[in-house]
């Protein structure tokens, strides 16, 4: 229950989107396992859109719809579906870039070894 009170305590970051890299894959991911506190961020949206005069028109057009018709529940399952396509798409490109940094690094090593051989034989 304490890692829920650390998790809680970012759900307002997460609602701007001020969660990025890991603090933003650590929070959607225990959001995903973790009843109590997708509860607690489907209440926040629930008082920041539903109860509050709080303008959503810099509200991102796909999750729009569910501010319209007060449908927290299904604004919290988009945003975390969004959310965990970009974190798996960074994720492949991560490995993708150590990979290609490996095979460089690789190249040069070689083109070094090339250039000792051709220089002293």
């Amino acid at each position: 229950m304490s890692e829920c009170r650390n998790y809680q305590k970012l759900i307002n970051r997460y609602a701007m989107y001020k969660l990025t890299g890991d603090s933003l894959r650590d929070f959607v991911e225990h959001v995903v396992d973790c009843n109590d506190c997708r509860e607690e961020l489907e209440i926040y949206y629930t008082i920041r859109y539903g109860l509050e005069e709080d303008d959503s028109s810099n509200v991102n057009d796909n999750y729009k719809k569910y501010i319209d018709s007060c449908d927290y529940n299904g604004l919290v399952d988009k945003r975390i579906k969004d959310d965990l396509i970009v974190i798996r798409k960074n994720e492949r490109l991560e490995k993708a870039s150590s990979r290609m940094a490996l095979l460089v690094n690789a190249l040069l090593v070689f083109l070094l070894f090339l250039t000792l051989i051709l220089k002293y034989f």
